[in-house]
C-alpha cells in the first residue's frame, strides 16, 4: 500500500515527503507593525521575510494584513478597495498614509541639522546622514543623495585630503 507522505517501508518519511507534508512552514515571520516605527525599515524587513518564504502576491497581502496591528491595522482596513487588490498597491498606499504632510519637512530639518557627536565615528555619522537624507528626499536617486551627504561631510572635515581618505575608505571594495 502506498504511503501518503512518501515514507519508507520502515515508517520514516523522506526529506522531500516531509517538506511536502508541511507546506505551511514559515522560514521567517515578519514582526508586527503598529504604525509607530519606521515604515520603510519595517516594509523592507517584511519583504525579506516574504522572499525567504517564497510568498505569492496574494500571500504577501494576507501576511501584510495579519502583521499590521493597532493604528496600522486600522489604516489598512480604511484603504480604498483598489488599493488592496495587490501587495504593491497596498504598500504604496500605506507608505503614503504613514507619511504625514509635515513629516518630510521634519526629516529634512533633521538632515540639515545633524551634527557629528564627539563619541560618534565618522562612518556612523555618514550612515546617519545617509538614512536621514533618504527619508527627507525619497524622490531623489542614489547619486543625488550621495552628493548631498558628501557635501555635508565635506563641510565638517578639517582638510580635503582627510575627506578623500575617508571617502575612499567608505567606497572601498571589500570583495577581494
Amino acid at each position: 500500500m502506498a504511503q501518503r507522505t512518501g515514507g519508507t517501508s520502515d515508517g520514516r518519511g523522506t526529506q522531500e515527503a516531509q517538506a511536502r507534508a508541511t507546506p505551511g512552514k514559515i522560514a521567517a515571520s515578519p514582526d508586527p507593525f503598529n504604525g509607530k516605527g519606521d515604515w520603510q525599515e519595517w516594509i523592507d524587513a517584511f519583504e525579506v521575510c516574504s522572499d525567504l518564504n517564497g510568498w505569492t502576491d496574494k500571500e504577501k497581502l494576507q501576511w501584510l494584513q495579519l502583521r499590521l496591528t493597532g493604528a496600522a491595522g486600522r489604516t489598512f482596513r480604511r484603504l480604498a478597495e483598489n488599493a488592496v487588490r495587490s501587495f504593491d498597491s497596498a504598500k504604496a498606499a500605506l507608505a503614503e498614509a504613514f507619511q504625514s504632510p509635515g513629516q518630510r519637512l521634519i526629516q529634512e530639518m533633521a538632515f540639515r541639522s545633524k551634527r557629528r557627536q564627539p563619541t560618534e565615528s565618522w562612518a556612523s555619522h555618514a550612515e546617519a546622514l545617509l538614512s536621514l537624507a533618504e527619508k527627507a528626499y525619497p524622490h531623489l536617486d542614489g547619486r543625488s543623495i550621495d552628493a548631498m551627504v558628501n557635501a555635508r561631510l565635506r563641510l565638517r572635515f578639517p582638510s580635503k585630503t582627510a575627506f578623500a581618505v575617508f571617502s575612499a575608505t567608505l567606497n572601498a571594495d571589500d570583495s577581494y
